[in-house]
């Protein structure tokens, strides 16, 4: 009995938040996918990463490299000095009030800054799966408020942000002290139509900016720039001091996902033909902007849905649509948008080296013929869809 008692003693108290800690959505449709019997069939829309190849030079430079003492923690000085090279060249912002630092991916970047400053985050709704989860785990409470989506991007109103702090600080909570965006957006795949009244709002509210930029350069037209170029350009001639941190790396524009190279900028003071077919099934899809993501919404189907089908859910869309079309999505549940019938859709699932080799045939664009051609599960996956709102 003592022995027993002992044993029992000698395990770890766990944090209650742990045993409510779930799969990643994303990682969990991967996991699906790879423990379905016929999952040479499925067509994969649920998991994003670049499908193309890592470019030559950079293996070769990898292969190359024998250096392996210990380095700065903030990561080596001649890489520093080359991403700020590169951010002062590519956006126009002036480096010489921020600090670069180099972290093993940015995802722990992001759960850095969520440590570093204290106090509640405002965060929009829909997000990225994994922001909630980090401020679970630090303590941490998530304001959250609804984010406008249409052709012309991703609003965040000011009006919403308002309402969702005052809603909190009268529940007894404290005000939000930093806000997290992400722009081209996970998992909408649009981007943020007004930066500038972000800026403002975050100035006069004394809120920091965590602007999330590991889609910075996924774009079809260059519609984005890192949002603290944007806040200086805002602020000025103001005596304010920068306000915002740009976490960003190399996993989603140079296809480096397991490479695990972050970046933050830290201020010293503190794809269209899919959504067309979706579009003509009369499915509500705003039009690709930025990332590897469609967010196409299914609630004008919803009382069809849930008479025929009985799919009240997006998670229950979600698991019709593997159980019916094959088809694997993840839910608008899993980027905390409970009330939405949204899907999140990674249009990933093609060889990319075969796209690139095709673009720069065909004079660096592509037909949608082209793009049946070179992408077949992405165009099969579209009219799976398609097929299944016109079924209801």
């Amino acid at each position: 009995m003592a022995a027993k008692a002992t044993a029992q003693a000698l395990v770890p108290r766990l944090r209650p938040f742990l045993s409510r800690t779930i799969l990643s959505p994303t990682l969990a449709s991967n996991e699906l996918v790879n423990a379905h019997p016929n999952k040479d069939k499925l067509l994969h829309l649920g998991f994003g990463q670049s499908p193309f190849p890592v470019h030559p030079s950079l293996t070769q430079a990898i292969d190359a490299f024998q250096h392996n003492q210990y380095e700065h923690t903030s990561g080596t000085e001649s890489l520093r000095k080359s991403i700020a090279s590169f951010y002062e060249r590519k956006h126009g912002l002036d480096l010489s009030n921020y600090d670069v630092i180099v972290t093993p991916g940015s995802k722990l970047g992001l759960f850095a800054l969520q440590a570093a400053i204290e106090g509640p985050t405002l965060l929009p709704v829909p997000s990225w799966v994994s922001y909630e989860p980090q401020m679970h785990l630090l303590g941490l409470s998530a304001v959250k408020f609804k984010a406008l989506l249409s052709d012309e991007g991703m609003r965040l109103d000011p009006q919403a942000m308002a309402a969702a702090i005052e809603e909190h600080v009268a529940a007894g909570g404290a005000a939000p002290t930093k806000m997290i965006i992400n722009s081209p957006n996970n998992p909408t795949g649009l981007v943020i139509s007004n930066p500038h009244e972000i800026a403002q709002f975050a100035a006069e509210n004394n809120i920091a900016v965590i602007s999330d930029e590991i889609y910075d350069g996924v774009t079809p037209n260059g519609a984005w720039s890192t949002f603290g170029a944007r806040y200086e350009m805002m602020m000025k001639p103001s005596t304010r001091p920068t306000n915002t941190v740009s976490p960003t790396g190399l996993s989603k524009v140079f296809s480096l996902g397991g490479w695990r190279v972050g970046v933050l900028l830290v201020p010293k003071s503190m794809q269209g033909a899919f959504s067309g077919v979706l579009r003509s099934a009369g499915i509500d899809c705003p039009r690709h902007q930025g990332s590897f993501y469609l967010y196409p919404n299914f609630d004008k189907f919803r009382e069809a849905l849930k008479q025929q089908r009985g799919i009240e859910t997006s998670d229950d869309l979600a698991r019709a649509l593997v159980m019916d079309r094959n088809l694997v999505t993840l839910p608008a549940t899993a980027f905390g948008d409970n009330e939405t019938l949204s899907l999140r859709l990674a249009l990933c699932d093609y060889d990319g080296g075969k796209m690139l080799e095709r673009y720069v045939r065909d004079g660096r664009q592509l037909s949608d013929a082209a793009l049946e051609e070179v992408a077949p599960r992405i165009h099969a996956a579209a009219h799976a869809l398609a097929n299944f709102a016109s079924s209801l």
